[in-house]
Formats: C-alpha cells, structure tokens, sequence
C-alpha cells in the first residue's frame, strides 16, 4: 500500500516539462554527406529553405549542416515544430563561424535563428521574403570567423503561435563581382 501511494504521489507531482514536446536532433544525424537536404532528404524532418546547405562530417560518427552565403548564394534549413504563444521554450545547438569577412568590410552578414509558419523546401539561391508572423529567435552579426564549436542556448517565449524552427544566413551588401568574400554558419 506505502509503494502505491508512493507511485500516485510521485505521478501527481511530475514537472509539467515531461508532458511538453521535445525535437531532438543534436547531431543533424544525416545517412549522406553533401547537398542532403534536397528532396528526399538525408537529415531526417529537416529540409532546405533556400539555397543548397550542405551536410559535413562523418556519417558513421557525427554530421552537420553548413550553411553559406555569398555573392551568389544564401542558405537555411528549416524543421517543423509548433511554438505556442507564451510558452517558454529552450532551443541549444553548436555553432561554428568560417568567413572571410572583417570588420572593416562594408559587408553585413548574419547566422539568423527564426521561428515560421509559411516555409516550403526551395532550393533557390535567395532568402524567401520573411513571412508574415515570423520572429526572431537569435542572430550574430559575421565579423569573424570562430574554428571552435560554441555552444548557444536560448530562452525563448513566442508572440505569436508558429510551426517552424529556421537557421539560415543573410549577407547584405554591394559586393563587386570580384571580391570572393563568404560566411558560413556550421550548426549542429
């Protein structure tokens, strides 16, 4: 009698967070290297918002996606996952920054976190326009490259009620057709 009410004690008082959704993904596990997020794609409920992100690593170890932006090319990925309005969510992944972008170029480039509802997978060259009730989660503006892994943790609490968990990068600037200058955005 003491064990069960034990058990009935233990089942009334759960943290609430055991009945939350949880999207675990902590290594982009992928079965291929390269472009894996075109259709079908290699990273399971993950797909490519624009551009052509590419997987790296190793698939019997660890993958991730890296996403690049350039003169010519911007990318993202998306996964979809429902953000309520008003509930406090924690979204963690690792970052890495490759670029050759200074501070001293007239160059504006971010990695961008973003939730969304109207994301289709596209594999065009430019960002989409931002849709209608998007918000921001988290950017970092592209000075500098980092070549170590940071870990991010965010607290997030959305205004509005979405569907999609977006990364992508944005390059703003008038870069001539001569200069070679990229930042890519590596998350795992």
């Amino acid at each position: 009698m003491k064990k069960l009410l034990l058990i009935y004690i233990l089942i009334l008082f759960l943290p609430s967070s055991l009945q939350s959704q949880e999207l675990i993904n902590g290594n982009l596990n992928s079965n291929c290297i390269g472009n894996g997020f075109t259709a079908p794609t290699c990273v399971s409920d993950w797909y490519a918002s624009h551009g052509t992100p590419n997987i790296e690593g190793n698939i019997t170890k660890n993958t991730w996606a890296s996403l690049t932006s350039t003169k010519d090319k911007i990318e993202g990925v998306f996964t979809n996952y429902e953000f309520l309005s008003g509930k406090s969510y924690r979204i963690s992944f690792k970052m890495k920054i490759t670029t050759s972008i200074n501070a001293a170029d007239k160059i504006l480039a971010s990695a961008n976190v973003r939730t969304s509802n109207e994301l289709n997978a596209n594999f065009q060259s430019q960002n989409p326009p931002l849709p209608n009730k998007s918000e921001l989660v988290w950017t970092k503006n592209i000075t500098k490259g980092n070549p170590n892994w940071e870990n991010i943790s965010i607290s997030y609490t959305p205004k509005e009620n979405n569907s999609q968990l977006w990364f992508y990068t944005s390059l703003k600037s008038q870069l001539s057709t001569s200069e070679n200058k990229y930042a890519q955005f590596e998350i795992d």
